[in-house]
């Protein structure tokens, strides 16, 4: 949940009011794409640090 408003800001930027899943899948798939399936199957004891994981790899992935 911590992610959502910075994903919905992008949705919202690349789609206009068009909140769909297959709109917020497009925005999250490269971003998870490059982190993984490890940090999900051991994503340690602290939400904040798989937040930051996230957050990082979708700004990593920003292409105009």
């Amino acid at each position: 949940m911590m992610l959502f408003s910075e994903v919905a800001r992008r949705v919202k930027d690349r789609y206009g009011a068009d909140y769909t899943e297959t709109n917020f899948v497009e925005v999250l798939a490269p971003a998870l794409e490059k982190l993984g399936k490890k940090v999900f199957t051991k994503p340690g004891t602290s939400h904040k640090t798989l937040y930051e994981l996230l957050l990082h790899s979708l700004k990593s992935n920003f292409k105009l």
